[in-house]
């Protein structure tokens, strides 16, 4: 589809079969072979010439408009990416089409008919995920007012090299969309390509609109990759993309920002394409053997962008033993099971639990690890409950949530094993097999086992908790509890993600209410809140890090619940209260909020980027006085 654009734009045979390889060797196509929906973007260029065509042609018959809209449809419902990132630039090449081309009001007609029934196809499928975001199963994956880009990483993705293509693919943890040396050094001459006179006018025109049009793709494809916001001088600057998060329905569930440059990857080499055929136009000699001009031009591209193996590993260190915790799990009676650690850090849980999931296939008990683009929401609330095992209290949970049988522990021991071992000798647990590198255990059976299952399950909202507490505010006295808590070490991120740090806290409830906390479903629940503010300035982070546990009248409960940082290095006030969920607004409770001082380090430096260390290396810290991190509405 690539080299039908370029062949209809410019008529060279040697322009177009480069274009063509140029599209099939851009680094983004090896950086997103995880998600290979993301792939299929072949009916991009097509769509684009189609609706060029239909703006910009003398003719335009129904054959055509039937092509354009059934490739469209197809494009649309290959990913949801891919259809933002296409109707983007249907909108802007349209523009310039109405611009250059001047189309009859009859064209439009058509040209809407033919868009309507794809677009109509696309609503329908959507209602499916419009009703699970409507009941909160799928979260919002942006926070509008954090930053999720900044200009050095996103240079250091787009960097050109000498190399390959294929050798600037990256990795899966550093993916690249780098555009190739070649490939710029070719766009630069765009401007040259677009001025020089074309015949006929109507290829002209066809030629002029794509130009235009694609390179407002490369900016606007660059622009939205920033994010909603982006760090300047210390503070956030909103960006458009913020606006579509506002605006556009679904928007705020792309998790990933930087994959607005694979517009970049698509428009890029078609604008390269142009700039050959007027090379090719410009020094070529009359007469010259365009098919020789072709076989130069492929041999030159085969050399340059020669594809080098990927590089691939075990996706298990030690696969025998995996292997052997597989054969006990299929030897034992069947039942759910839970493998440790089970990381709560969104990078750590790539990289465990995808192997968890894949080890699965060996033995073929559901797991209540695993990977997934959008998790059920009760997969966190077990998530957290797990960080606490073998606590009897997180051991009876599980088991009543999901039914828990076995427990598989990894790693060759230390002291967290003692405490294993304690639970085995209280009767919670026992030793049903022991490996090398792994032991597993069994959950003691009870009537209750799977009591609360389908209630975990289900995503209609419940008068009462798992429990039977209520969710209705909590009428409470003046200094209804106390909070205390130990001074937190040091908190870590790594580029945009927080690593979450257990935060020891110690609750007392001096009211003659029992308190709601457990639950995975989090209306009308108590919960911790957390607000990091910078010595002399505002709040920078905040959230709410939720109990797990019900806080009956008169008692105290010691708990280690997940506080999660802000991704900037430094010194932090951290400010801890405790809050009722109702109506979806958070209601502070009567309790003294409590003030911490806290730290952030980034793990970061090495990806940092060439910028961001040039800025880094000017950041003056001021010495500032100590303000309070709670602000009045928390007193």
């Amino acid at each position: 589809t690539s080299f039908a654009l370029v062949r209809a734009a410019t008529g060279s045979l040697a322009a177009s079969l480069a274009a063509g390889a140029l599209t099939l060797w851009m680094p983004w196509r090896t950086a997103e072979l995880p998600r290979i929906q993301l792939l299929a973007a072949h009916w991009f260029p097509l769509v684009w010439l189609l609706l060029v065509r239909a703006l910009c042609a003398e003719r335009m018959g129904w054959p055509r408009w039937a092509l354009l809209s059934t490739i469209l449809t197809l494009q649309l419902l290959t990913s949801y990416y891919l259809a933002y990132l296409l109707t983007l630039s249907l909108g802007l090449l349209g523009l310039a089409g109405w611009v250059f081309g001047r189309p009859a009001t009859s064209r439009l007609g058509g040209l809407a008919l033919a868009l309507a029934p794809a677009y109509l196809l696309l609503g329908l499928v959507s209602i499916p995920y419009l009703g699970r975001r409507a009941r909160g199963e799928l979260p919002s994956a942006l926070d509008p007012e954090l930053p999720m880009r900044t200009l050095g990483g996103t240079w250091a993705e787009l960097s050109p090299t000498l190399g390959t293509a294929w050798g600037q693919s990256g990795s899966a943890s550093d993916p690249s969309y780098a555009i190739p040396l070649l490939v710029v050094v070719l766009l630069v001459l765009v401007p040259l390509a677009v001025a020089a006179p074309v015949d006929p006018p109507s290829r002209g025109r066809t030629l002029r609109t794509l130009t235009v049009g694609l390179v407002a793709c490369l900016l606007s494809g660059f622009v939205l990759s920033l994010g909603t916001g982006l760090e300047v001088g210390g503070e956030v600057r909103r960006m458009p993309g913020w606006l579509f998060w506002d605006w556009v329905p679904g928007f705020s569930n792309l998790r990933a920002p930087q994959r607005w440059l694979i517009l970049l990857g698509l428009a890029a080499p078609l604008l390269a394409g142009f700039s050959l055929a007027w090379l090719e136009r410009r020094f070529l000699p009359a007469g010259a053997p365009r098919w020789l001009v072709a076989g130069a031009t492929l041999a030159l591209f085969a050399f340059v962008l020669l594809p080098r193996p990927l590089p691939v590993r075990a996706a298990f260190e030690d696969e025998e033993s995996v292997r052997k915790v597989a054969e006990a799990l299929r030897s034992l009676p069947p039942g759910p099971v839970v493998e440790l650690p089970w990381p709560v850090d969104s990078l750590g849980t790539n990289l465990v639990d995808t192997r968890y999931q894949l080890a699965s296939t060996l033995h073929w008990r559901p797991i209540l690890n695993g990977s997934t683009a959008y998790p059920h929401p009760s997969t966190a609330f077990q998530r957290r409950i797990a960080q606490r095992l073998p606590d009897p209290v997180a051991v009876e949970t599980l088991r009543r949530t999901a039914g828990l049988r076995w427990i598989v522990l990894h790693g060759e021991g230390g002291e967290a094993l003692l405490e294993w071992d304690e639970a085995v000798a209280r009767g919670q647990l026992r030793l049903a097999w022991s490996g090398p590198n792994a032991r597993i255990l069994e959950v003691s059976s009870a009537p209750d086992t799977g009591l609360w299952l389908e209630a975990v399950g289900s995503t209609q909202p419940r008068p009462t908790t798992l429990s039977g507490l209520g969710r209705q505010r909590l009428e409470l006295g003046p200094e209804a509890g106390r909070l205390t808590a130990e001074t937190p070490g040091r908190f870590r991120y790594a580029g945009n993600n927080a690593y979450p740090r257990p935060v020891s806290v110690t609750l007392t409830n001096d009211s003659e209410l029992n308190w709601p906390g457990l639950d995975p479903q989090l209306e009308g629940l108590v919960a911790l809140r957390f607000s990091f503010s910078e010595p002399g300035g505002g709040v920078v982070k905040t959230g709410t890090a939720a109990l797990d546990a019900d806080l009956p009248a008169g008692a105290t409960r010691e708990l280690a619940l997940l506080v999660v940082p802000p991704t900037r290095r430094g010194h932090y006030r951290l400010c801890l209260d405790l809050v009722q969920r109702v109506g979806g607004t958070l209601a502070a409770l009567p309790v003294a909020p409590l003030e911490l001082e806290a730290e952030v380090h980034g793990i970061d430096a090495p990806r940092q980027g060439a910028t961001g260390r040039f800025l880094s290396a000017f950041r003056v810290e001021e010495s500032v006085p100590q303000q309070s991190a709670c602000s009045p509405s928390l007193r």
